[in-house]
């Protein structure tokens, strides 16, 4: 990948990730604008060949995206915006880039999940010891914003390319 491509990505993913992080919304301008790009590259630039994963990767996101946004994990902004985001990634990084995603997301979900915990501690011990599901449910606390995830996948991805 040209590295113009992914400080351009970098970039966006930053100020998503921004106001993702300040207002937890992500406007649908940016999951249109990703779809609009990705056209334009996918006829303008050489590391944009047409490949099924141009539409299975998005797709599936999407889909995986909308059951944890069912399940109250994930906002359905963040959901609209992963998929829209694998336009621009090159359909060869696809499998890379999900892995980093699922690796981050499953760094900063048990981190936050510690810190929630640690943060209960005398409540999550009642939980255990009165075996209390419900209890010990209540304390995961709500859906974290997505896009920083996402942000720092992408720089697990430019440290494997640099």
């Amino acid at each position: 990948m040209r590295i113009e491509i992914y400080i351009f990505l970098l970039i966006e993913l930053m100020i998503v990730a921004w106001f993702d992080f300040k207002q937890r919304k992500i406007l649908n301008l940016w999951s249109i604008t990703n779809v609009l790009l990705g056209v334009l590259f996918l006829f303008s630039l050489d590391e944009y060949v047409w490949s099924w994963n141009l539409i299975i990767f998005p797709f599936s996101f999407l889909l995986a995206g909308f059951l944890l946004f069912a399940i109250k994990i994930m906002g359905g902004g963040d959901a609209k915006f992963m998929s829209s985001f694998f336009f621009l990634v090159p359909a060869n990084e696809h499998w890379s880039f999900s892995e980093a995603i699922l690796l981050m997301t499953v760094a900063v979900g048990g981190i936050s999940l510690l810190v929630t915990y640690t943060r209960n501690y005398k409540t999550f011990i009642t939980a255990l010891r009165l075996r209390d599901a419900r209890l010990f449910f209540s304390l995961w606390g709500k859906k974290f914003p997505f896009a920083p995830v996402l942000l720092l996948a992408w720089g697990v991805m430019g440290y494997k390319w640099l």
